[in-house]
């Protein structure tokens, strides 16, 4: 017998009802024309895009029902938990520490999700540190400091 992937019907169906929430918060501003937009414009197009997105996890759980006897994902909470805090570790850090610092710092406590050597996600910090130094302060012009003696 088959069955429908709960997980990807439910993460599916999360996208859509998040993506269709902010396309009708978008619709609180003046959205205008692709010639002339409003505020509203941009929210509302990655809201679509959100909605489409989740239309692309939604239709394949549909689709491709699995077989009773086929082995689930195990759901990693740990590796969910590290993420989760990396993500506040960067925001609690970037102003004072700076780009570089905290970026090596954020890499570094993702790194703890996998199976990363130390020296390894220390380079793999200093890379990225360096490319979002880059994109964001120089590409940008995003008023971040790069390290804690900037400002």
């Amino acid at each position: 017998m088959k069955r429908v992937d709960v997980r990807d019907l439910i993460a599916g169906l999360s996208v859509i009802v998040i993506g269709s929430f902010f396309a009708i918060q978008s619709f609180k501003y003046d959205v205008g024309t692709v010639r002339a937009m409003g505020p509203g414009f941009f929210p509302f197009a990655l809201s679509l895009i959100f909605i489409f997105l989740g239309f692309c996890i939604l239709v394949p759980a549909l689709i491709s029902a699995k077989q009773d006897n086929e082995d689930y994902v195990d759901f990693q909470l740990k590796e969910l938990f590290v993420v989760i805090s990396a993500t506040v570790v960067f925001a609690l850090t970037v102003r004072n520490l700076g780009v570089f610092i905290s970026v090596v710092c954020t890499v570094a406590v993702v790194s703890f999700a996998g199976k990363v050597s130390f020296l390894g996600s220390i380079a793999l910090g200093i890379v990225a540190s360096i490319l979002c130094y880059l994109v964001f302060v120089l590409g940008l012009g995003m008023r971040i400091p790069a390290w804690p003696w900037s400002y």
